[in-house]
C-alpha cells in the first residue's frame, strides 16, 4: 500500500532512550569484535591484574644485554619460539636491519678470478660470477661481479688467499647472501655469494613502523610486509627515486636477505622482504624471526648478551576478555550518551510502514527485472575479454583475473564519471541550470551523459589493452590477436558491455523495484562477497576467521545505522514540509570532505590548480585521522547547506501553500545526518581489512548504497501490490515533504520510488531521480497537483510532466514552445 504522505497516525516519534540504547549494543559489539583481531593493550590487561608487558602474555625471548658503557638493560621480544632464537639472536647482535645500495663494480674481474669453466662444475670451488639486468624502463644493461662459493667462510678464505691484495672502494663494505636451491633444481646444493655495498645506511630498523608476517599471492613463500614510520617513509621514498635501476640491499643480522631492482620510486610507505631458502619451515621461523626483531629493534652493537630466558606464555585470557568487555561497555555508554543528546535535539519522526493491502500478491515480475543486475554482473564476470589468453593470464595477475579482465571489468565507472563531468558543466554554465530539475532538461543532459559515457569508456578500455600489450611484450603471451584488430575488438567489448548496463539499468527503473544503478552498486559488492564463497566454498570455510567477524559486525553496524537515519524525518512547524534524512547525502564520506568534487571544479575553472598534486594531497589527508575529522565535520554543514538548506524548497512549499522550512529544522537534521557519517568514518577507520571479502564489508559508501537500495527494493515490493502509475519526477528529495503533504490533503495516497537511494545520492540526484507513484485511479489528479507544485522548481514555465492518457499516450513528454526555452536563475 502507498505512503498516505503526511498523516500524523502514521508516524511516530523517535524515543532518545530506545535510540541510545540500540547505539549503544551496536558500538560496544563492534568495540568487542575490533579487540578480537587488535591487541588488547598491556595498560588494559594490567588494570584488571593481568600481565604488564606482552612478552609476560604471550611468551617470547629476554635478554639481558651489557652495553659497551658497562649498563645492563633488558630487551624482550614477544612471540619468539624456542627453535627461533638462534635466527633471532643471529640478528640481534650484527645490527638489525638495514637496508644499503648495492655498488656496481668490476672488482673481482679486475683481480683475476676465474669463471667457472664451460661444462665443468665444482660445487666447492669459488668462482667469478656476472649479474646483468634492464630495469623495466628500458635503460641501459647494467652489469656487476661477484664471487660464488659453498660457504660464507670459504669466500673469505678465497679472498684472503688470494695473491693480489684485495683494497675495497672507498665507501663500500662486502656483504654476503645465502642462495638455497629452488624445488625442483638439479643442483641441489646451498651457495654463498658476494654484494659490494655502500656503507650509507639511509634504512634501518629505527624507521620501521610495523612488521607483519604475510605470504606471497604468486609463490606462497612467507614474507615480512614493513610499514615505515613517517620519517622512513620520506627516507625510502627519496633513496629508491635515486638509485632506479640499481639495486637496494636488505641486510640482517649482517646477511642479505634480498636485494631487488628498483624500477621506480616507491613512495607508499610500505615494502615487503620475501624469504629465501627451500625449506617450508624454515622459511616460516626465519620470517617470525624477523618479524620479532623488525618490531622491537636490535641490540646496541659493541656489547655483550649477559641472559637470555625463554619465557612462556601465561594465562591471560580472562583478563583480556575483561578488557575487551569493559572497553565495549564505555565506548557504548559514550555513544549512548551522545545518540541521546543528538536524538533529544533533534526530535525526528519516523515513518510506520503500513500493512500490505489484503489479497494482494508480492510483484515477482518486477523483482525478476531486478535479478538482471546481479545476473548480468555475475554472467559478464565470467566471460573473459575477447583475443585473451586467460590461462596465461591467471598465472601473472594477481586476484580473480576473470573479474578484472572481464568484458564488464569497466562496470559503470565510465558512465558515473560522466555524470559528474556533465552534472558540473550543468552548473557553472547558466543557460544549462534549468536543465537539471526539468523533465525535457534532463532528457538532453542524459543524452550527453550517453555520448561522454561511450568516449570515456573508450579511453579507458584503451589503457587496459595497453596494459595487456604490455605484458605480452615482456614475455608473457596475453594476447591471442595483435595489432589494431586486437584494440577494436577488446576496447569495442568494454564499451558495449558499459552501455548495456545502462540499458539493465534503466530496465530496472521502468519495470523492476528500486533504482537501476543503485541495484547495480549493490549487486557489484555483492558479488565480491560472494563470489570466493561460491568459487571454492571449502576454502571459505576454513579461512573465516575473526577479521571476517569484524568485517560483518562493521557492516551490520554501517547497515542498522543508515537503515534508521533513513527512515526518519525532520518535522517542523504544523504546516512545514519534512525534511529527508541525511540532509548532506553521503557526498562528504567521498573524496576527504568531498574535497575532490571541489578541486575537479576549480580546475575547471582554470584557477591554475595541479590536479594530479591536489588529488595526492587530499588522499594524503585522508590518512590522518584527526585531519580527516576534522574536514568531515566542517564539510557537513556545508553540503547539507547546498543541498537542503530552506531557500532550496522555499519557492515549492510556497506554491503549495505551505510554509517555508524553517532554518532550526535544518539543523536539527544536519547535526542527525552529521553524526551518523561521523560514525560510518570512525568505524571504516579503526577496522581492518585485507582480503577482497573484508573489504567489501567495510567499504563505507558502499554499505550504505546497498542499505538505501534495499530499503528501496522492500518499499516498492510492498507498494506495487496494486497497480500504480507515475504523477512526477522529483530531481531534488526534498521536495518529497512538499509533495507528500499535498496529496494527503488532496486525499490521494503515494510512494516516493527509490526515494532512500536519492536521500543519499544527493549530487548525483538528478541521475537518480525519485518517482512520485500514485493508485492508477488517482493519476490524472494527482499528475496535475504535482505539476502544479513542481512548476517553482523551474525557472521556465511549467512543463506537463506526465500527460493524461485520454489526452496523450501515457508518459509522453510536452516539448517546451520556443518561448519557454529561455532559462533563468534556479533557486539553491
Amino acid at each position: 500500500m502507498p505512503d498516505r504522505g503526511y498523516d500524523a497516525r502514521m508516524s511516530e516519534p523517535v524515543k532518545p532512550r530506545r535510540a541510545a540504547i540500540a547505539a549503544g549494543i551496536l558500538t560496544a559489539a563492534y568495540v568487542i569484535a575490533s579487540f578480537l583481531v587488535r591487541e588488547v593493550p598491556d595498560s588494559w590487561v594490567a588494570l584488571l591484574g593481568g600481565p604488564d608487558n606482552r612478552v609476560d602474555r604471550i611468551g617470547g625471548l629476554r635478554v639481558q644485554y651489557k652495553s659497551a658503557a658497562g649498563e645492563v638493560q633488558q630487551f624482550d621480544y614477544e612471540g619468539v619460539t624456542e627453535d627461533q632464537v638462534p635466527d633471532v639472536i643471529d640478528a640481534l647482535v650484527n645490527g638489525g636491519l638495514q637496508m644499503r645500495v648495492v655498488v656496481e663494480s668490476n672488482l673481482f674481474a679486475e683481480l683475476g678470478f676465474a669463471e667457472e669453466p664451460r661444462g665443468e662444475h665444482d660445487p666447492g670451488a669459488v668462482v667469478l660470477e656476472f649479474d646483468q639486468w634492464r630495469p623495466e624502463d628500458g635503460g641501459g644493461i647494467h652489469t656487476d661481479t661477484y664471487l660464488r662459493g659453498p660457504s660464507r667462510e670459504a669466500i673469505e678464505r678465497a679472498l684472503v688467499a688470494h695473491p693480489n691484495r684485495i683494497q675495497l672502494p672507498e665507501g663500500t663494505s662486502l656483504v654476503f647472501e645465502r642462495t638455497d636451491p629452488w624445488e625442483g633444481a638439479r643442483d641441489r646444493h646451498t651457495y654463498w655469494r658476494t654484494y659490494l655495498v655502500s656503507d650509507e645506511v639511509p634504512i634501518d630498523g629505527t624507521m620501521i613502523d610495523n612488521a607483519t608476517k604475510s605470504f606471497d599471492p604468486n609463490t606462497n613463500r612467507p614474507t615480512v610486509l614493513l610499514d615505515f614510520t613517517e620519517d622512513g617513509t620520506k627516507k625510502f621514498c627519496n633513496v629508491t627515486l635515486r638509485i632506479v635501476g640499481s639495486k637496494l640491499a636488505t641486510i640482517l643480522g649482517g646477511r642479505v636477505r634480498s636485494a631487488p631492482i628498483i624500477n621506480g620510486a616507491i613512495c607508499g610507505g610500505r615494502a615487503s622482504i620475501t624469504m629465501g631458502g627451500s625449506d617450508p619451515i624454515e622459511q616460516e621461523r626465519e620470517a617470525d624471526a624477523l618479524a620479532s626483531v623488525l618490531l622491537n629493534g636490535a641490540l646496541p652493537i659493541g656489547g655483550t648478551i649477559v641472559s637470555k630466558e625463554l619465557v612462556p606464555a601465561g594465562n591471560a585470557a580472562p583478563f583480556e576478555w575483561g578488557a575487551r568487555l569493559f572497553a565495549g561497555l564505555l565506548a557504548g555508554l559514550v555513544i549512548g550518551l551522545v545518540t541521546l543528546l543528538v536524538v533529544g535535539f533533534s526530535r525526528p519522526r519516523w515513518r510506520v510502514t503500513p500493512p500490505a493491502p489484503a489479497g494482494t500478491t508480492f510483484p515477482w515480475r518486477r523483482f525478476a527485472v531486478t535479478l538482471l543486475a546481479p545476473a548480468s554482473l555475475f554472467f559478464g564476470g565470467n566471460m573473459m575479454m575477447p583475443g585473451i589468453n586467460d590461462i596465461e593470464l591467471e598465472h601473472i595477475v594477481q586476484g580473480y583475473a576473470g573479474v578484472q579482465f572481464s568484458v564488464v571489468a569497466l562496470g559503470i565507472t565510465p558512465l558515473i564519471t560522466s555524470f559528474i563531468l556533465v552534472e558540473l558543466v550543468a552548473l557553472a554554465v547558466p543557460r544549462l541550470r534549468w536543465r537539471r530539475h526539468d523533465v525535457v532538461g534532463r532528457i538532453a543532459l542524459g543524452k550527453a551523459v550517453a555520448v561522454v559515457a561511450l568516449v570515456v569508456a573508450l579511453v579507458q578500455a584503451y589503457f587496459v589493452v595497453s596494459y595487456l600489450e604490455s605484458l605480452s611484450r615482456s614475455g608473457a603471451e596475453i594476447m591471442l590477436v595483435t595489432g589494431l584488430k586486437a584494440r577494436f575488438l577488446i576496447m569495442g567489448s568494454l564499451a558495449a558491455a558499459t552501455m548495456l548496463l545502462a540499458v539493465v539499468a534503466g530496465l530496472i527503473r521502468e519495470h523492476g523495484l528500486g533504482n537501476g544503478y543503485g541495484a547495480l552498486l549493490a549487486s557489484a559488492t555483492l558479488i565480491l562477497v560472494l563470489r570466493p564463497v561460491l568459487d571454492e566454498p571449502a576454502d571459505a570455510v576454513m579461512t573465516f576467521g575473526v577479521r571476517h567477524l569484524l568485517a560483518l559486525v562493521t557492516a551490520a553496524v554501517i547497515a542498522v545505522a543508515t537503515a534508521a537515519v533513513l527512515r526518519w524525518r525532520i518535522a517542523g512547524a504544523e504546516r512545514e514540509p519534512d525534511l529527508r534524512l541525511p540532509t548532506t547525502g553521503i557526498t562528504p564520506l567521498s573524496g576527504v570532505g568531498g574535497l575532490l568534487v571541489v578541486i575537479m571544479t576549480l580546475s575547471a575553472m582554470g584557477l591554475g590548480l595541479a590536479f594530479y598534486d591536489a588529488y595526492v594531497k587530499v588522499l594524503e589527508l585522508h590518512t590522518r585521522l584527526v585531519v580527516g575529522l576534522a574536514i568531515l565535520v566542517a564539510a557537513v554543514p556545508l553540503y547539507g547547506w547546498l543541498f537542503s538548506r530552506p531557500s532550496v524548497v522555499e519557492r515549492v512549499a510556497m506554491q503549495a501553500g505551505l510554509d517555508r522550512p524553517s532554518r532550526r529544522a535544518w539543523l536539527r537534521g544536519t547535526v542527525v545526518s552529521g553524526a551518523l557519517l561521523l560514525g560510518v568514518s570512525l568505524v571504516v577507520h579503526f577496522t581492518i581489512a585485507e582480503d577482497s571479502i573484508e573489504r567489501a564489508l567495510t567499504e563505507g559508501i558502499s554499505i550504505m548504497v546497498c542499505t538505501a537500495v534495499w530499503l528501496d527494493l522492500r518499499a516498492d515490493g510492498r507498494a506495487y501490490r496494486q497497480k500504480l502509475v507515475p504523477a512526477g519526477v522529483l530531481h531534488q528529495i526534498q521536495y518529497a515533504g512538499v509533495v507528500e503533504r499535498v496529496l494527503a490533503d488532496s486525499g490521494v495516497p503515494c510512494h516516493i520510488h527509490a526515494s532512500h537511494l536519492r536521500a543519499l545520492l544527493a549530487f548525483f540526484g538528478p541521475f537518480a531521480p525519485a518517482i512520485v507513484m500514485v493508485p492508477e485511479e488517482h493519476g490524472p489528479a494527482a499528475r496535475t497537483r504535482v505539476d502544479d507544485v513542481l512548476r517553482a522548481a523551474t525557472s521556465k514555465p511549467p512543463v506537463a510532466l506526465l500527460q493524461e492518457p485520454a489526452r496523450r499516450p501515457h508518459g509522453t513528454l510536452r516539448q517546451p514552445s520556443d518561448a519557454e526555452d529561455a532559462p533563468q536563475e534556479e533557486p539553491g
